[in-house]
């Protein structure tokens, strides 16, 4: 039902340090949800859980827990330079995290995380729902997160540049279970 009948669509996508993509679809209906995951040899597995466990599922797929607080501070990251250090080239991410700290002032924000970001291993991973109101207007959802060893960041990207703020997998849950929408436009 939930994917012939959906109320909302999902997709989910990560990257990781060496240039692995992984992607799942996703759809919800009023008691049930689908995940089409990417597996190993080219293959997709189906998951389905009811919705109220939907964020819980997500996170189990791009493997939310514990990890240290990375700071307070958010880093403001030109576009050139944050695409930079989330390469797959290591080389890439190092020249991007030197343009970094070449110009800030001082002790730049989340370092460490910045230092994960070029040694690795990370993961940017992204997912986004969208749904029909019950207006007929077309609305979303969407959260991105990059997860390193050094600490968890919500990454906000823009034209111009992109903010990480510093938070936890209890920030990251609470945004999870916040992207169900309230109200949609039933079939």
């Amino acid at each position: 039902q939930a994917v012939t009948e959906p109320v909302c669509r999902l997709h989910l996508a990560s990257i990781d340090d060496g240039g692995r993509c992984r992607s799942a679809d996703g759809w919800v209906a009023s008691n049930a949800a689908a995940l089409l995951l990417d597996a190993p040899a080219g293959m997709r597995e189906m998951v389905t859980v009811h919705p109220t466990f939907l964020p819980m599922a997500i996170a189990r797929v791009v493997r939310l827990g514990p990890h240290p607080r990375s700071g307070a501070d958010p880093l403001h990251v030109p576009r050139v330079v944050y695409d930079g250090l989330f390469a797959a080239d290591l080389a890439e991410r190092r020249r991007a995290a030197e343009r970094l700290s070449a110009g800030a002032s001082g002790d730049p924000p989340l370092r460490d995380v910045v230092e994960h970001l070029v040694t690795g291993p990370w993961r940017l991973w992204a997912v986004t729902l969208t749904w029909t109101t019950p207006q007929g207007e077309p609305a979303a959802q969407a959260m991105q997160v990059a997860a390193t060893d050094a600490g968890l960041c919500l990454v906000d990207t823009g034209a111009q540049d992109s903010t990480l703020w510093p938070t936890t997998a209890t920030g990251v849950w609470r945004r999870l279970t916040l992207l169900l929408p309230d109200e949609v436009r039933t079939p």
